[in-house]
């Protein structure tokens, strides 16, 4: 069971760890404008962490263990980064629980749309897991001589 959720718990590490780091940094910076680079740097890095996961994941497992792995990954991630990222800022809920809501939607919303990307870039390429074995389905039944039909 240890393996089984390794990944996901390491995914939703990353994913927490550039939230925070993004939060630190943005409120350690003095200018409005660094403050939005940082935020906009975060942003690429959750939806590009994401979908380079997913691109890794359907490539080896089927795509409901995958899409569940990402979920609960993006999930966990979101929860830390909205009610523990928050006290790497200057004030802490200081904007409500909208705000928190708002924050958690983006969370999800960035690393879902970066994980789809990820995910129609492997079926269009025909990596992904379903593609690969109805490949050696094709050449499995292509490799096997006619049958003779006797009369």
């Amino acid at each position: 069971m240890k393996e089984r959720w390794r990944p996901a718990v390491i995914l939703a590490g990353l994913l927490f760890a550039v939230y925070v780091v993004a939060r630190f940094v943005a409120w350690k910076a003095a200018s409005a404008s660094a403050q939005d680079r940082v935020a906009l740097i975060a942003t690429a890095g959750v939806a590009l962490l994401s979908g380079v996961t997913a691109f890794w994941w359907a490539r080896r497992y089927p795509m409901p263990r995958v899409i569940g792995d990402l979920a609960v990954a993006t999930g966990v991630a979101a929860l830390l980064g909205v009610l523990v990222g928050a006290f790497f800022g200057s004030k802490p809920f200081a904007g409500g629980a909208w705000l928190l809501i708002g924050r958690f939607g983006l969370f999800v919303g960035l690393s879902a749309l970066g994980a789809l990307l990820g995910i129609l870039l492997v079926m269009a390429l025909g990596l992904d897991w379903k593609s690969q074995a109805w490949k050696r389905h094709a050449d499995n039944i292509r490799r096997k001589p006619p049958r003779m039909i006797r009369r």
